[in-house]
């Protein structure tokens, strides 16, 4: 039986089940249509008054991701009628932010310079570190609501003046009001630094949505997808919004650049890559968990066993991409590896490492404002994230071949 420090059961507010309900409804009366991409793709250029997309290349994933949400995640009302909504309003603002270039041609000559881009696996104590650099003020995170409402560009003062915040945050407050306890396992926030993966949302090739839904056959196409345009349209996605607000060099986030390490220093030759490290079987529960805790309020469906083997499976291939990767890259400055004991121990310490590894300028009055930050944001501050890992069918993993392999390179 499920441990109930594992299995954390989502809240049924009566606007969900009602919800979930009209759905149920709809498919007894035969009304209910699964998502249609060619619709979504439509209803934007619509709302944009006719302007057409003049850049196709996210039609390919959005076409996987669609089917393999309509086949094989069991969307429950709830989930099609968020999922639909999540991607009619990628279209929309994907659209606006190609029109808005049109008539600011001069974007395309924004630089992007020696961006500092922390990628490892999930867990692995990228979003703390993420946080803390951040306390720096040469580098500019892109904040959750510019990502998901990135039109116009964003002025310096937007965290205290732009609207665009609280609009954002109350969708987060949607999601909180059904799993209370997601701040214990990812914290979100509209003002927080979010993910590259929010980006690559609007070209569709985001790992966050196999979090969210179960969708092997969307997995699978990833795995073997060439991410090259999408990480270009990441760079101009990052032009747009320092349009409006500069700093010196930004500070960026993915797990899912591991995948494609040598991609990225393509499209960013002069990138600055933190590679965290950390024992898989010290992170697959807690992702497995995270991905069963979201995937159970998109479905009536959802199995905890399905979600963490999942899980395995696809993050156990991306490990494989990552080492392949790395001894085609050979031993190169561009890449600092960093493990997570390393960071519990003495997180300064380790800043100052990286810092001094990529020769960048650490003033005392960030030391204090990160020592500061420290002080305030140690392990579990919004509660702790239970789980076990035998739940979940991640258990184990020291016998599977390609996480020895990846422990014994990396030395965790």
């Amino acid at each position: 039986m499920p441990s109930s420090t594992s299995l954390q059961p989502h809240l049924n507010p009566l606007w969900y089940r009602g919800i979930k309900a009209a759905d149920r409804l709809a498919h007894r009366l035969g009304l209910a249509k699964p998502v249609d991409a060619g619709r979504l793709v439509k209803k934007a250029i619509k709302s944009q008054g006719g302007e057409a997309f003049s850049d196709t290349s996210f039609n390919e994933a959005l076409t996987i991701l669609v089917d393999s949400a309509n086949t094989e995640a069991d969307l429950n009302g709830f989930g099609r009628v968020m999922l639909s909504n999540l991607l009619r309003v990628l279209l929309t603002h994907r659209l606006r932010v190609e029109v808005w270039r049109r008539s600011h041609p001069e974007i395309d000559r924004e630089r992007i310079r020696q961006p500092l881009i922390i990628a490892g696996l999930p867990r692995t104590g990228t979003t703390f570190l993420y946080q803390l650099l951040a306390q720096d003020p040469q580098f500019r995170a892109p904040r959750t609501f510019e990502i998901d409402r990135p039109v116009p560009p964003p002025l310096e003062d937007a965290l205290e003046k732009d609207p665009r915040v609280r609009e954002v945050q109350r969708g987060f407050d949607v999601i909180h009001r059904i799993v209370p306890h997601m701040q214990a396992i990812h914290p979100i926030a509209a003002h927080f630094p979010d993910e590259c993966q929010q980006i690559t949302s609007y070209q569709f090739s985001s790992i966050g949505f196999q979090h969210i839904m179960y969708v092997p056959s969307f997995q699978r196409w990833l795995l073997q997808h060439d991410f090259t345009a999408d990480l270009e349209f990441h760079r101009r996605f990052l032009q747009h919004l320092q349009s409006a607000w500069h700093r010196d060099r930004w500070l960026l986030k993915s797990p899912a650049h591991v995948q494609y390490l040598p991609t990225l220093l393509k499209v960013y030759p002069d990138a600055m890559v933190i590679h965290t490290h950390r024992n898989p079987q010290e992170i697959m529960g807690s992702v497995s968990s995270l991905s069963w805790t979201m995937q159970d309020v998109f479905s009536d469906s959802a199995d905890p066993l399905r979600s963490g083997v999942g899980q395995r499976d696809f993050w156990s291939a991306v490990t494989e991409l990552c080492l392949q990767d790395r001894q085609r890259l050979g031993d190169t400055s561009s890449i600092f590896d960093m493990r997570y004991p390393e960071l519990v121990e003495d997180p300064f310490g380790l800043v100052q490492r990286i810092y001094r590894h990529f020769d960048l300028e650490l003033s005392a009055s960030t030391g204090e404002a990160m020592r500061g930050f420290i002080a305030t944001h140690g392990q579990h501050k919004r509660g702790k994230h239970k789980y076990d890992p035998a739940v979940f069918g991640v258990d184990g993993l020291d016998d599977i071949d390609v996480y020895r392999r990846y422990r014994q390179r990396f030395d965790v």
